[in-house]
């Protein structure tokens, strides 16, 4: 597998492009745990009949504690196309990645202003 990271300041017409074209061929998207798993804030609350895993993950291109994956379903992906990619950064979900068939096809690192395609 190719990976390729964009490192440089990505503005919103690129994270808006790259999260375009890399959520029309996955199937669910993946958040790492910056804090407070039991305490979600009301709009995350608000995604969890979409819920399909959560718990501690190895093989993640960024693991940072805790993940939750949801199913990427119309209210989802309107969940994360309400956020601009700064937005992101510090959020109690944060290093978003894309998943299709378990597999990462865009990840983040939010800290670093990574993105890996």
């Amino acid at each position: 597998m190719r990976q390729y990271s964009i490192s440089e300041n990505i503005n919103e017409e690129k994270w808006t492009y790259l999260l375009s074209s890399r959520m029309r061929e996955a199937d669910a998207v993946e958040f790492n745990i910056l804090y407070q798993p039991n305490k979600l804030q009301i709009e995350l609350a608000e995604l969890e009949p979409y819920l399909i895993l959560k718990g501690k993950r190895k093989d993640k291109i960024y693991i940072s504690g805790e993940f939750r994956r949801y199913r990427l379903s119309s209210e989802v992906k309107e969940f994360i196309f309400s956020k601009s990619y700064k937005s992101w950064y510090n959020y109690q979900f944060e290093d978003l990645s894309l998943l299709k068939n378990e597999t990462e096809v865009l990840a983040t690192i939010t800290h670093e202003n990574y993105v890996i395609l």
